[in-house]
C-alpha cells in the first residue's frame, strides 16, 4: 500500500514537472520575436536581379531604419525624391490606411512565428479604370542580415524577388543612442532632443503589436 502511495506522488510529481517545462517552452516561443532594429542597407550583389537597378522589377527602398521597443516597431524607408509617408500598423491584422497621395491603399501586419508578414492592396484610379496592385512582405532576420522577399501581383501577373540588407551600426542624425534593451545586447535608437522628425525623403512607419 504504502509502495503504491510513493509511485502515485513520484507520477504526480514527473507529470507536474512536465507541464511545468512544457508551459515554459510555450512562453519563451511566444516572446521570441526578433527585433528589427538597427540601419539595414540594401545589398545588391546579394539580392535577387530583379529586385535592384533601373529595371527592377518589384521595387526596394534602398535603407530601412528600425527602432524596435516593447512590442512597436517604428520604420524609417528611404526612396529617393519621394515625400515621408507615416503608417501605423497592428499585428493582430487590423487594416489600416496607408496615406500616399494619389493612392488608396490598405494594408495589414502580423507576426507568422518569427517573421513579420506586411500585406497591402494599392488602387490607383485612373480614366481608364483602376489599377489595383497586391503586395507581400515577408521580414525575417538573421544576425545583421535582413532579408524582405516581396511578392507583387498585378492584373493576375506575380513577381516575386527578394532583398538582402546588411545592418549599418553608424547612428542616423535623427537618432542617437540610448541604453541597451533588455536582452538584446543592441543600443536603442531615440529621436534627437528637440524633435525635427524624420528626414526628407523618408518613409516612417510605425507597427504596433
Amino acid at each position: 500500500m504504502h509502495r503504491l502511495a510513493r509511485r502515485s506522488r513520484i507520477a504526480a510529481t514527473a507529470g507536474a514537472t512536465v507541464l511545468v517545462f512544457l508551459a515554459g517552452a510555450v512562453g519563451v516561443s511566444a516572446q521570441a520575436k526578433p527585433d528589427f532594429s538597427g540601419s539595414w542597407k540594401i545589398n545588391q550583389a546579394k539580392s535577387s536581379a530583379g529586385a535592384t537597378g533601373n529595371n527592377a522589377r518589384v521595387s526596394f527602398p534602398s535603407e530601412l531604419v528600425v527602432t524596435q521597443q516593447a512590442g512597436v516597431i517604428n520604420v524609417e524607408i528611404r526612396f529617393p525624391r519621394t515625400d515621408p509617408v507615416k503608417v501605423t500598423y497592428t499585428s493582430d491584422g487590423s487594416e489600416v490606411a496607408v496615406p500616399i497621395p494619389g493612392v488608396t491603399e490598405r494594408a495589414r501586419a502580423a507576426w507568422d512565428g518569427d517573421r513579420l508578414v506586411i500585406t497591402a492592396r494599392r488602387v490607383v484610379s485612373t480614366p481608364f479604370g483602376d489599377f489595383v496592385t497586391d503586395t507581400k512582405e515577408v521580414w525575417s532576420r538573421t544576425g545583421d542580415a535582413l532579408t524582405i522577399q516581396r511578392t507583387q501581383t498585378s492584373e493576375g501577373l506575380s513577381e516575386t524577388e527578394t532583398a538582402f540588407r546588411d545592418r549599418d551600426r553608424r547612428l542616423r542624425p535623427q537618432s542617437v543612442e540610448g541604453p541597451a534593451r533588455p536582452g538584446s545586447g543592441e543600443p536603442e535608437l531615440r529621436p534627437l532632443p528637440g524633435g525635427g522628425g524624420p528626414a526628407p525623403h523618408a518613409v516612417a512607419l510605425k507597427y504596433s503589436f
